[in-house]
């Protein structure tokens, strides 16, 4: 498939989830030279700290254990207070 198809159909299925009035907002994020920048800096600290897959979770620069598993919001809390609170 050509760039374009791609981009298509990729534009068609986020707008289906997420609205039609984003099209247009969707579609040119794919010709914006600074969301294009932006991905390619993630994507390639994601690399350097050993990101393989997704959902890896850091907190302050280090994974959580079982970084892969899904975490609910009682778990973030005991995650995130302890580092906030004094």
């Amino acid at each position: 498939m050509s760039r374009s198809t791609i981009v298509d159909n990729i534009v068609k299925f986020v707008t289906e989830v997420v609205g039609n009035s984003y099209y247009s907002a969707v579609k040119s994020g794919f010709d914006d030279t600074n969301t294009n920048q932006a991905t390619r800096i993630s994507f390639k600290y994601g690399c350097s700290r050993g990101v393989f897959g997704t959902p890896i979770f850091f907190v302050n620069g280090f994974v959580l254990p079982g970084a892969g598993a899904a975490i609910d919001y009682n778990t973030w809390r005991s995650i995130i207070d302890p580092l906030v609170s004094q």
